[in-house]
């Protein structure tokens, strides 16, 4: 009796964890048009503390409110990163020089030095990242663009941790405030692209 059971217990989470897969819908994200995308900027610093650089390879899961969302293999060298929501992530070595530099402000941290073009998703779903790993997005997280990388970003990290970016670069408004205000800050400076950002970000939530 109790191996059947178990048995019956193995098949229900099976199920519902295949259940849960196929609720993400596969896509190409070089499919994807970031023609028209609003631009954004990466307003949280990294704190030297939060940093740690590989000395071995060892595999790392991104894990945010619970949920998995990627793993990726660091290597020595690269840059293991905690982030606001105590994720942790991979920057390879030789590509952390290019997106972040000494914040000349703030000692021991450092900043984003460019934007990146952001594509509101509507539907969860799945895509080989540019590190090899299948990453899983919920709806209401981005499809980010990042010179030639493109990759997702979970709603409550992206929020945290973005800023709307004006067409030099400039953030003008933060993501964690509300979004009528968000859509009025960006029609006031003329920037069509927030403002149906915040259109459709607001229809996904009636």
């Amino acid at each position: 009796m109790t191996r059947i059971l178990l048995s019956l217990l193995l098949l229900g989470w099976l199920a519902s964890d295949g259940a849960a897969q196929s609720a993400y819908k596969e896509i190409d994200p070089k499919a994807t048009s970031f023609s028209g995308a609003a631009s954004f900027r990466k307003t949280a610093r990294l704190s030297q503390d939060k940093i740690e650089i590989a000395k071995a390879e060892q595999e790392v899961v991104t894990v945010i409110a619970g949920k998995p969302e990627t793993k990726n293999m660091a290597k020595p060298g690269d840059y293991i990163v905690t982030g606001a929501l105590g994720e942790r992530y991979v920057i390879p070595g030789n590509r952390f020089d290019r997106l972040y530099e000494p914040d000349p402000g703030r000692a021991g941290e450092f900043r984003s030095k460019g934007t990146v073009l952001a594509v509101l998703l509507t539907e969860p779903v799945t895509f080989k990242a540019p590190w090899g790993e299948q990453q899983r997005i919920d709806a209401g997280g981005v499809l980010v663009k990042n010179g030639d990388d493109i990759y997702g970003i979970a709603e409550q990290a992206f929020a945290e941790t973005y800023g709307r970016a004006d067409k030099e670069g400039r953030v003008f408004v933060a993501l964690d405030l509300p979004l009528a205000q968000q859509k009025a800050q960006a029609h006031e400076r003329g920037e069509s692209s927030h403002v149906a950002d915040v259109d459709r970000r607001m229809n996904l939530k009636k």
